[in-house]
């Protein structure tokens, strides 16, 4: 028997067995309809369309998603009428249903992307119509309640940042600050505090997309200056540069 530094077991098994559980899908914009509402999940082990999971308690676009393996929060974001909400919601991935609140974020904020470890979720940066944040929040995933600040980018504020991590580190990726920024910072989640300078993307964007396994972190495509990115950036987690 062996356990990782979240005290648990390592999964075993082929890679089939290893990749199973569900993806969770929070809100977002769908023309001509609008601002959504909806949850839906897929089976990652599994090719298939997504399935229908539930619904949030109001339609939302530009949230920031996060979770652990038992359950997903959405957080942040913004409404159909332009306003920007601090709701952070939650379900259960095991089970579909409606989501229900877990607290608030503690700046209404759109933009916000999240990460997260099997313990704490963080969202970090954001904008609302006149402030872009440097902000950094964060709550314990097994426990409802109001985000707690976690400290500051320290670089620039920005927003649409490509966020993703290991169990230990979280990256910021890139971003927008009125341009697209090249800049990564890091946070070590078990600890509170203000970003780190980990080094720079091959190119400035922001509104990408950042995957990650415990070793490497991929920041995929964005929007730049003066066209869409296409540019796949990978770095070392555990190593700055």
């Amino acid at each position: 028997e062996f356990t990782s530094q979240n005290f648990l077991t390592l999964p075993k098994g082929d890679t089939t067995q290893r990749g199973r559980g569900r993806g969770i899908l929070f809100g977002g914009y769908e023309s001509p309809i609008g601002y959504l509402d909806d949850i839906y999940y897929v089976q990652i082990q599994s090719m298939g369309n997504a399935i229908d999971f539930g619904s949030l308690t109001l339609s939302r676009y530009s949230s920031g998603g996060c979770g652990s393996s038992t359950r997903g929060l959405c957080g942040g974001g913004r409404k159909s009428n332009g306003d920007r909400i601090d709701i952070i919601e939650s379900v259960e991935i095991a089970t579909t249903s409606n989501s229900v609140d877990f607290g608030d974020l503690t700046d209404n904020r759109g933009f916000c992307q999240a990460g997260s470890n099997q313990t704490r979720g963080l969202w970090i940066g954001g904008s609302d119509p006149s402030t872009t944040f440097n902000i950094i929040d964060f709550v314990t995933i097994a426990s409802a309640g109001n985000a707690q600040d976690f400290g500051d980018l320290t670089q620039v504020a920005m927003s649409a940042i490509a966020v993703t991590q290991s169990p230990t580190r979280a990256l910021a990726m890139g971003g927008y600050d009125g341009s697209h920024r090249d800049i990564i910072e890091f946070v070590e989640i078990a600890t509170t505090g203000d970003g780190t300078d980990f080094g720079n993307l091959t190119t400035g964007k922001s509104q990408g997309t950042a995957v990650s396994n415990g070793t490497r972190a991929v920041a995929i495509g964005g929007v730049g200056s003066p066209s869409i990115v296409n540019v796949m950036d990978f770095v070392t987690i555990a190593t700055t540069g």
